[in-house]
């Protein structure tokens, strides 16, 4: 821009023109200058799409070693120590997981939306063996569970607690969730209550370790790596974050499966395995036994129990959040049943779990998370911490496990207005389609646009070998778009060099009279030795070509005037004077004797 030169009139020195003063001009910043630089801007910003939508990603374990262990307030760990997790959760409204629940999306009634997420149950931890106050996991490998694959899909079995009578196909009439861990590092499988089968995507390529379904008791699953902690490829342990997990569980409400015989007859099932399910600790008070006899006396079925117990609890206690500590030689259950009378979640399921032992029936605490927000912009369901939950599951013979909720129901949580849904989809495209985005989804997007645009077989289009009958003739015309695309582009920057190219006046002014008249003069002058000079402007080349005496010297001039007005002042020009002044050039470049070399 320094080689800006301007004159003030023909005799006046020239004077360079400021950096501000050109950018202040409409000659250099204005309309086209803004449409250019925006074009480029929208290309960088398409391109930068396109490459992360096409590049192969590979996990950031791949470099760094896998993700780092965080924290959480809400733990699922393997011990559950009364008057913590409830307490802790109870502001907590940290993102735990968000699921997609096509059950959910299905119902077109806000009312029945809402009452069927209250009634979610997310299975978490599972515990057997109560000590005074702390449920324990037995780790009686009698009570571990085992995994059968179906297809893509891992279907979760209790060894000798199999149905009698399995359904088939093993997945019909389930209830399918697709999960993102968010806000839980703890590495539990969660899944609505009762889950029957687990879904792992296929791993992301380059990620250091990457995680699969890890069994472990009372149907309880859990997520390992297949890098240990001693750094050994292939040796399972458990992964240190489940954070950022995603996967598709499958469940069946056992409340809606009642009549297909999930469970075997308690009598047909060994002692050792029902054992961590009915023992009681030493430490209990004996009156806590009497009590659970005496409230389940009048009821000769295990179900008449399970009934007798929760109406009793309803009764006699109530829900707070405010729980007393229990005196140093009293169990915090027995302290709650008999002297507290109030409160929360891990109290009542405790209470109901102890005292239907008490009576003869089998049961096992349950951490989770109870309901959720129902996001109508993602279509999606959002489960933070202060939902945290704990339920009792007990044994009811060929009802197998059923759910028990023995705590009163209380106010949830309130619901995500328009600006928070907003938000927390921003957050979970983020987290689904930004970070979580890898190899296995740019196959599949890049084979469901092959399917929509006829590169691929159509599923849906039973009989017909890639996709269809019609599909030649959407990849032809997909090709001929691409190629006239292509030939396009290739004539505009073809084009946009031949305006660009040395000896040329400029794209502007390449289709008018005034500059073929302009560059056929500098090529006369060339071939006499007059050559413009890279800093020289028009008017100084046209005072030179004057000082030299060479014929044509002020029609010359005059040219130089009509040329600057109209490339440099953007005027209009009289193509007729233009005309007059090229003709009168036509002996412009035959110098008088002695004079080639003097301009030389």
């Amino acid at each position: 821009e320094e080689n800006y030169l301007v004159k003030h009139s023909g005799n006046a020195p020239s004077h360079k023109v400021g950096v501000a003063r050109i950018l202040n001009s409409r000659r250099v910043i204005g309309g086209p200058f803004l449409t250019a630089t925006g074009g480029v801007a929208l290309l960088v910003c398409l391109g930068s799409a396109v490459t992360f939508a096409v590049v192969p990603r590979v996990g950031t374990g791949f470099a760094l070693g896998g993700a780092r262990a965080r924290k959480g307030l809400v733990g699922f760990s393997d011990e559950v120590t009364l008057g913590t997790s409830g307490f802790l959760s109870s502001e907590n409204d940290t993102v735990a997981l968000r699921a997609v629940v096509p059950r959910i999306a299905r119902l077109h009634s806000e009312r029945d939306r809402e009452n069927e997420l209250d009634r979610l149950y997310w299975r978490g931890t599972v515990y057997e063996s109560y000590q005074k106050g702390r449920w324990l996991r037995a780790r009686h490998e009698a009570l571990r569970s085992h995994l059968i694959d179906v297809g893509n899909a891992s279907l979760v079995v209790e060894p000798h607690l199999r149905p009698a009578v399995a359904p088939f196909p093993p997945l019909a009439g389930t209830d399918r969730q697709e999960i993102d861990i968010v806000g839980v590092s703890a590495p539990v499988a969660f899944a609505l209550d009762h889950p029957v089968a687990f879904e792992i995507p296929p791993p992301k390529v380059g990620l250091v370790p990457e995680f699969r379904l890890a069994p472990r008791w009372s149907g309880e699953m859990a997520f390992e790596s297949s890098l240990s902690d001693s750094g050994a490829m292939d040796a399972p342990g458990e992964l240190r974050n489940a954070r950022g997990t995603h996967y598709v569980a499958y469940s069946r409400d056992p409340f809606t499966m009642t009549t297909a015989l999930n469970g075997r007859p308690t009598a047909e099932i060994p002692p050792e395995i029902l054992a961590p399910y009915l023992s009681l600790p030493p430490t209990l008070g004996p009156r806590v036994a009497e009590l659970g006899r005496l409230i389940t006396a009048g009821s000769p079925t295990t179900v008449g129990k399970v009934v007798a117990v929760m109406d009793w609890l309803g009764k006699t206690h109530e829900y707070s959040l405010q729980v007393g500590p229990a005196p140093a030689n009293t169990d915090p259950v027995e302290h709650f049943l008999f002297d507290g009378k109030a409160g929360h979640c891990e109290y009542f399921a405790s209470s109901a779990a102890l005292l239907l032992r008490t009576a003869g029936v089998p049961t096992r605490y349950v951490n989770g998370f109870l309901g959720g927000e129902w996001n109508e912009l993602g279509e999606y369901v959002t489960v933070r911490q202060n939902r945290a939950h704990a339920w009792v599951e007990a044994y009811l013979g060929e009802l197998g496990w059923m759910r028990v909720d023995a705590t009163p129901p209380v106010r949830a949580p309130g619901r995500m207005g328009k600006l928070r849904q907003v938000l927390d989809s921003i957050e979970f495209f983020w987290g689904r389609w930004i970070v979580g985005y890898d190899i296995g989804r740019q196959l599949d997007l890049a084979r469901r646009l092959g399917r929509s645009v006829g590169l691929g077989p159509n599923p849906t289009e039973a009989g017909a070998v890639g996709g269809g009958a019609g599909w030649p003739w959407r990849r032809l015309a997909l090709l001929g778009g691409v190629v006239g695309g292509a030939a396009g582009l290739w004539l505009i920057l073809r084009r946009r060099r031949r305006a660009s190219a040395p000896g040329t006046i400029g794209s502007a002014l390449g289709h008018q009279a005034v500059g073929r008249a302009y560059r056929r003069a500098l090529e006369r002058l060339a071939e006499h030795g007059f050559h413009r000079r890279p800093s020289e402007t028009p008017r100084e080349l046209a005072t030179r070509v004057s000082a030299a005496g060479l014929e044509g010297a002020a029609p010359f001039a005059a040219l130089t005037d009509l040329y600057a007005r109209a490339r440099f002042g953007r005027q209009n020009v009289d193509d007729v004077e233009v005309g007059r002044l090229s003709r009168a050039l036509g002996r412009l470049g035959w110098p008088t004797s002695g004079q080639t070399t003097r301009a030389a």
